[in-house]
């Protein structure tokens, strides 16, 4: 999975999900906790919640996704 955190607001969490899944056709979802996201895809380190997980397709893709976070003040947190 592709992890995202750190966004300013949930809101902003679900709208860069929604892009995600419309705009690269990759499944998702927002997470408030990180023991929630955890029992999707562990990740060693303190994430901040919000938090968008979303699938890895292991393309030039991903890039694209991470880019696009940005826009949405959100953080790419790793993989």
């Amino acid at each position: 999975m592709l992890i995202f955190d750190s966004f300013s607001s949930r809101k902003s969490a679900k709208d860069f999900a929604e892009v995600v899944r419309a705009k690269f056709k990759l499944r998702c979802g927002v997470y408030d906790s990180q023991e929630d996201s955890d029992l999707v895809d562990p990740f060693p380190f303190t994430l901040e919640p919000p938090i968008v997980l979303v699938e890895r397709t292991f393309d030039d893709l991903e890039a694209d996704v991470e880019n696009e976070v940005g826009l949405f003040n959100g953080v790419f947190a790793g993989s």
